[in-house]
């Protein structure tokens, strides 16, 4: 089973190793790292594993959570490795050619991007954290494909969002 791993740990040498090495004890075969931010003196990771379907994820977070300085931020499953390799640029050249289906094309490209089994994409008034004390609100209909009603909802095909066990 393909999982992904992400966890906070200390930004200083020999971190990273200490979590590479206890996820190769407890059975995780490590395809993929990808650092998230580094920040204050800590780093967030994702890891991409091979897990074997037998072994209970729980032995996998009892682990790393018991190296100093480590937080397990969540374990999910992936659907595959994230993709790499120019592909990227080659969003980013399909949003600049056809800007008015940016978002959807956006949306659209994630999951593939970040082994995610499906994206979503929401609409804040610009003042929203400005607020205080209120919820967001619907936007008014006045921009090309918003209204102030139900969000339009693009998933990828075959993609259901009730798979996810993301990080709470």
């Amino acid at each position: 089973m393909l999982l992904r791993v992400r966890v906070t740990l200390p930004d200083r040498p020999g971190a990273l190793g200490q979590v590479a090495r206890t996820l190769g004890v407890a059975g995780a075969d490590i395809v993929q790292v990808v650092v998230l931010e580094r920040l204050g003196g800590r780093a967030v990771d994702d890891f991409t594993v091979v897990w074997p379907g037998a072994s209970r994820v729980e032995r996998l977070r009892v682990g790393l959570a018991a190296i100093p300085g480590v937080q397990v931020d969540g374990v999910w499953r992936a659907i595959g490795a994230p993709v790499s390799g120019g592909h990227d640029a080659e969003l980013l050249a399909q949003v600049a050619a056809n800007p008015v289906d940016g978002l959807g094309t956006l949306v659209d490209a994630v999951p593939g991007l970040l082994a995610a089994d499906w994206a979503a994409a929401a609409v804040v008034p610009a003042d929203w954290a400005a607020r205080s004390g209120s919820a967001p609100r619907a936007v008014p209909g006045d921009e090309p494909g918003l209204s102030g009603e139900s969000p339009r909802w693009r998933m990828r095909a075959g993609a259901h969002p009730s798979r996810c066990c993301c990080p709470r």
